[in-house]
Order: C-alpha cells, then structure tokens, then sequence
C-alpha cells in the first residue's frame, strides 16, 4: 500500500456537473464552460502505444488499425492547430529484426508525421526489443532519449524510464520489461533541469510514475516522485504503458494514465487526449476519441503556480 497521499478516480466515478474547489459555478450540459478560464496559451496532442505490427489481432489489442486510428488522431491536431504533438512510447509491438522493426516505424510515422507542428517522442519498451535508443531516436527523427523545452512559459520534460536495475539501456531485448528504471545519471539530470526553471511543467514518461508496485511502474518512481516533488514547479505527469485510463494526486501532483491506441477495433474505439494549458495556468486534459468519452480539469494557482484542485467531468459538458 503506498503510504504517500493517494488519490484514485475511476471511469465509474465520474462527476457530472460540477468543479471541486474552483469556486465556479456548477456546469449544466451546453454550458460554455471554459469561458471562465484566461485564453489558452498552448494546445498539445498526445497519442500512446500504438504497438503498430503486421499481424493478426490478439485479444484486444488490435494493431494493423492503429494506422487508421493515427491518422484520425492526426486530423483532429491539425484541424485544431496544435501547438506540439507527444507520442509517448511504445510506437511499434516489435519481435521481428531490426530492419523489420525499423520498416514497421516508417509505417506507422508515415501518419504521425503528418502533423504540422513540433512532434516529441518518449520511448517505450516494445520500441526497443529489437532497436537500440540511437536508432529509435534517429529513425524518428527525435532529439534525444531525454530532454526538455520550455514554449509559452510553460517547461516540458521527455523522461525516459527504459533502463536496467544496473543503469544501462534497454537495447535489443535485453531487458525484462517489468524492471523499469530511471538512470542515476538521468535521476541528476532532472534534478538540476527543475531547478532551474520557475515555470510550470508537465512531465511526459511512458511508464507509471505513481505506482511502483505494479508490474507497468518505474522500480524507483519514489525517487523520481521525490523530485518533482521537492522542485515545486511540477503540475502534471502524462503517462501510458498500462494501456487504462487511470488518475491519482500524490503530493499535490497529478498523475494521468492514457488510454492506449492499439486497443479495440476501428474508429469507434480510437483515443488519443489534446492538453489545453492556459495564461492563468489552468490546465484542461481532454480524453479524445470514441473510447474516450470525458475530459479532466485540473485547476493551478496562478500565483503559486502550484496545483489547488481537479476534477472530472463528462465530456457533453464541456463544449469544444
């Protein structure tokens, strides 16, 4: 059991028709809700494991659709003119070879790659069972396995949690995907990366931050955990691996985990989420798509620049 202050919202709970602790009026359905925010300074897409392969559907998982499914996620970003889109690990299944793999990445970024602004990338697991980091950075044409931006006062981090108890990289396999880590170098890194900075940020991991104890959690998320916490700066942490919408507010950060794109049939179980962040540093994470039918708001102080409350609410409230 995690002794931290933890709070866990399922699908099943989800409130209606109201903002816990905002101070705002209760939303009726077609109420225009966001008017009560300051404009939006940023607009972020964010798809996660798509597990794209060339072959046959197991259980639920259904990966040949994920082109389908990009390509639709893709045309609501453009369609809206989003700032930058994050896809946030796990691009292919894997298994094959490493230019099988590399093949099977040209699929599945051909659609992702239509995207008319700045793509960010986060490394997953199954990207790396037959690739190194190198190959998967270059092919994709990403920065580095691990970095940050800052854009529109707002700071961004890509984590990367795909290293060995030991601290070397997965690469090619040689991992059990279950050991999760964040380096001791990377652990330095974010450290002083956070310090540095007064503005806002929102983490992006592919692997869980906020439970530890699962299978799909980095092994030393209490570490990492202990920094963002201890910089004061961090608002949100973005996350996928687990493949279930899942939310929990462990010391006053928020911790969201995203649908994934390769489960279910067709369009109508397509989901990707858009991030609205706005001037006054309210911050709004819309779950997109037909599988995913509600949008979070979560509310910061403007003055503090540190997370005050949160809620959940069905998306026929919210308009666009």
């Amino acid at each position: 059991m995690n002794t931290e202050l933890s709070t866990r919202i399922s699908r099943r709970t989800w409130i209606k028709s109201s903002i816990i602790g905002l101070g705002l009026p209760p939303l009726t359905t077609g109420s225009p809700t966001l008017a009560q925010f300051d404009e939006i300074a940023l607009k972020i897409g964010i798809v996660t494991d798509a597990h794209y392969a060339d072959k046959g559907t197991v259980g639920n998982r259904h990966y040949q659709d994920s082109v389908l499914k990009m390509n639709a996620a893709v045309d609501v970003f453009n369609e809206h003119k989003l700032d930058f889109a994050v896809f946030m690990g796990d691009l292919i299944d894997g298994h094959a070879s490493t230019g099988a793999d590399l093949k099977t990445m040209s699929i599945i970024e051909a659609p992702f790659s239509r995207f008319k602004g700045e793509r960010h990338y986060v490394l997953g697991n199954h990207d790396l069972l037959k690739l190194e980091k190198d190959q998967f950075v270059e092919h994709c044409g990403a920065k580095k396995p691990y970095y940050s931006f800052d854009q529109q006062e707002y700071h961004f981090v890509i984590l990367d949690a795909c290293f060995n108890p030991d601290n070397s990289d997965y690469k090619a396999g040689n991992f059990n995907w279950t050991e999760s880590y964040v380096s001791k170098e990377e652990l330095a890194w974010l450290e002083a990366d956070l310090r540095q900075t007064s503005y806002p940020t929102v983490i992006f991991a592919h692997q869980r931050l906020d439970d530890e104890n699962s299978r799909y959690g980095v092994k030393n998320a209490p570490v990492v955990r202990n920094i963002l916490q201890q910089s004061q700066v961090v608002m949100a942490v973005l996350q996928g691996h687990n493949h279930i919408w899942d939310y929990r507010a462990i010391s006053g950060i928020h911790y969201f985990s995203l649908l994934a794109l390769v489960e279910g049939a067709g369009l109508e179980n397509n989901a990707y989420s858009t991030l609205s962040l706005h001037k006054d540093r309210h911050i709004v994470l819309h779950g997109e798509g037909s599988n995913s039918p509600f949008r979070h708001l979560i509310s910061v102080d403007p003055i503090s620049q540190r997370l005050t409350s949160w809620s959940e609410i069905k998306s026929e409230t919210i308009s666009p």
